[in-house]
């Protein structure tokens, strides 16, 4: 499981999934100037610190337009103890069938790696969807499929705490329209495996170690079936070994036999696609609702 063999995606796609403000106190009518931006209803609840006592709220947006981020950013510069408490960065890679998306989640669970994660946190899976961190840290990578489309792949980059935001530059939202997200993902993520030459020294180390263990018991006693059985187990040393190499997790790799993997397969896009206002003839008094879908990346002729 080194190389991704599968087609490459028909189609992949950056978006800002989600973007969370802190207001210590929000300002008048804050509910219905954000829902009037993306066309539905917005996540607001009260945060409370250890003793009880409200801190203030918390703004979740899912989605957002770029005409929302301009409305965040002038609220968060006008309200004093506001702060960008997350942001997430999503990458959407479509494929032809269901059974490619599925080899496509594997080969990136088996080889992603999130730089500088902590080495006491773990990877978890819950379901259908991985996560490189267990618990909540300031970045998390996160993989899962797309509900609606079984043929969409979503890789998520998640900055979980304000500190981390700011770090990574994202606390100001009028630069989200021109963030390049090829670059934010190569910065954070890398793909590795073990090199040739490694696996092949460790099948032969496995093989002599092997070797010397017989050769100290005396193999005349032994009748020539069990013989010629002890033959066909070492014979297929060398094979346990490669496959005992390739299911180790790439998160779990030292330095040690390994090499980085060129994600340029993957083809991540250097722009944002942001989600457009239309009105929905299906919905009550037509209320615009957003379409997710902005400017994809077409791939296959564009490698």
């Amino acid at each position: 499981m080194e190389s991704f063999k599968q087609p490459p995606p028909l189609m992949t796609r950056a978006s800002v999934d989600t973007v969370e403000i802190f207001l210590r106190r929000p300002p008048s009518g804050l509910r219905r100037q954000v829902e009037k931006t993306v066309g539905r209803r917005v996540l607001i609840r009260e945060c409370f610190d250890r003793y009880g006592q409200r801190q203030g709220v918390r703004l979740a947006v899912n989605r957002p337009t770029s005409a929302c981020l301009a409305i965040l950013e002038s609220i968060h510069r006008a309200e004093r103890g506001s702060a960008i408490s997350r942001v997430d960065i999503a990458i959407d890679f479509e494929m032809k069938t269901e059974e490619e998306a599925i080899a496509l989640a594997e080969w990136i669970d088996h080889h992603l790696v999130l730089k500088w994660r902590s080495s006491k946190t773990k990877k978890m899976e819950f379901r259908t969807t991985t996560y490189w961190c267990d618990a909540r840290k300031g970045r998390n990578l996160v993989r899962y499929q797309n509900r609606q489309n079984r043929c969409v792949v979503r890789l998520e980059m998640r900055f979980l705490r304000a500190a981390s935001v700011r770090r990574t530059g994202l606390n100001d939202l009028s630069g989200l329209p021109h963030l390049n997200p090829r670059n934010l993902f190569d910065h954070h993520v890398k793909a590795r495996r073990f090199t040739d030459r490694f696996k092949i020294k460790a099948m032969r180390e496995a093989v002599a170690k092997e070797r010397k263990r017989v050769l100290k018991k005396t193999a005349g006693k032994r009748s020539r079936q069990i013989e010629e059985f002890l033959d066909r187990y070492r014979a297929s040393v060398p094979r346990r070994i490669r496959y005992v190499l390739d299911q180790i997790d790439a998160q779990n790799m030292g330095r040690h036999g390994t090499e980085d993997i060129d994600l340029a397969f993957l083809m991540i896009p250097d722009h944002v696609a942001w989600p457009t206002l239309k009105l929905n003839d299906n919905s009550r008094q037509g209320a615009k609702v957003a379409d997710y879908y902005g400017q994809p990346n077409n791939s296959r002729s564009s490698i």
